[in-house]
C-alpha cells in the first residue's frame, strides 16, 4: 500500500506546487471583493495570465526553466532570471513604443535576444500594442555598457 502512494504521490506534486505559484505569482487568494461575480472575475483575469506565461515558456524555452524533475517553472523563477539584477534603461523609442534596453548583453542563453526578437514580429504582424498604454507597444534592445 505505501509503495502505491509513494507510486501515485508524482501526480499530486505538480498539482500542489501549481496552486502554490497561483497564490504567490498571480494572488489567487486575494481576490478583489467576497460576492462570487468578484471572485469569479479575479480567477477569470488570471487564468489569461497564467496561459500567457505558459506561451511564453513554450516560445522562449530556457534550460533553467525546468526543475531537475523536468517540470516547468513558476512564473518567479523566469521573473528573476529576465529582470533581477539587471542594468535596464526605459525610454520610447521612434515608433512611440516603450524600449527597454539592457545594458548588460544577454548572459542568459540569449533569453533577452529572443524575447526582442519575438517582440519585432509580434510589432509586425500589429500585435504587440496595448490599449491601456495609449496603442503603445514594447521593444527590447540589448548592450554591453562595458564593452568597449
Amino acid at each position: 500500500m505505501i509503495c502505491l502512494i509513494l507510486d501515485l504521490y508524482h501526480l499530486r506534486w505538480p498539482v500542489e506546487t501549481g496552486i502554490k505559484d497561483l497564490i504567490e505569482n498571480y494572488f489567487l487568494n486575494k481576490p478583489t471583493g467576497t460576492s462570487p461575480e468578484k471572485v469569479e472575475v479575479h480567477y477569470y483575469c488570471i487564468m489569461p495570465a497564467r496561459l500567457a506565461i505558459d506561451y511564453f515558456l513554450s516560445v522562449l524555452y530556457a534550460p533553467q526553466w525546468r526543475t531537475p524533475e523536468d517540470w516547468e517553472c513558476v512564473l518567479s523563477t523566469i521573473r528573476t532570471s529576465i529582470f533581477s539584477n539587471q542594468n535596464c534603461e526605459m525610454t520610447l523609442d521612434e515608433s512611440g513604443d516603450f524600449l527597454i534596453t539592457y545594458l548588460d548583453g544577454d548572459n542568459n542563453y540569449g533569453i533577452k535576444k529572443r524575447l526582442a526578437n519575438l517582440f519585432k514580429q509580434h510589432k509586425n504582424l500589429g500585435l504587440n500594442k496595448v490599449s491601456w498604454w495609449g496603442g503603445k507597444g514594447v521593444q527590447i534592445e540589448i548592450k554591453k555598457q562595458y564593452d568597449f
